[in-house]
């Protein structure tokens, strides 16, 4: 995977996400591409591209603010992703548990206005688009859960615990 690498120099403590080189320079990952790799970051990217397809479809205003806000909620998410930030700090409760909430609170959303939509039969394609956009939602919220459930059963050697 691409990592953009920064020095920190000899005698630094080595944790996760760091690693240490032959000249014992730590090396701290800053941008890092795996997690678009595994299925959850691919939900990720659908959710941002399904979200674009809503909102240039033309929705009425009420799933248009509910498409607003989930794209400028799980962008952010994006970028805590690709640059580690939820690797280097850590936070109460953990960011596996933040971000399954926020997804599941805009599945609902998502739903609950897409069959609204569906119901006023005028915005079919914006309709359409915001059962996608609701797809890849559940589906986000799903590897979350499982991704939670294997965090909760052991969370000190779990690839998602949050650093100590």
């Amino acid at each position: 995977m691409p990592v953009i690498i920064i020095d920190e120099g000899p005698g630094s403590a080595a944790s996760p996400p760091y690693n240490i080189d032959a000249s014992g320079y730590q090396q701290q990952r800053v941008v890092d591409l795996s997690h678009f790799t595994t299925p959850q970051g691919w939900a990720k990217l659908a959710q941002i591209v399904l979200g674009i397809f809503v909102l240039c479809s033309g929705p009425p205003f009420w799933l248009s603010v509910v498409g607003w806000l989930a794209l400028w909620g799980t962008v952010p998410w994006c970028w805590i992703y690709f640059f580690t930030i939820n690797k280097r700090y850590a936070v109460n409760p953990p960011w596996i548990v933040l971000e399954f909430y926020y997804t599941a609170g805009v599945l609902v959303a998502y739903a609950v206005m897409t069959l609204i939509t569906f119901i006023t039969i005028v915005y079919v394609f914006s309709a359409i688009c915001g059962l996608f956009a609701t797809a890849a939602y559940a589906v986000g919220a799903y590897f979350l859960f499982i991704e939670w459930k294997a965090w909760r059963a052991n969370p000190v050697n779990s690839a998602t615990s949050v650093p100590k």
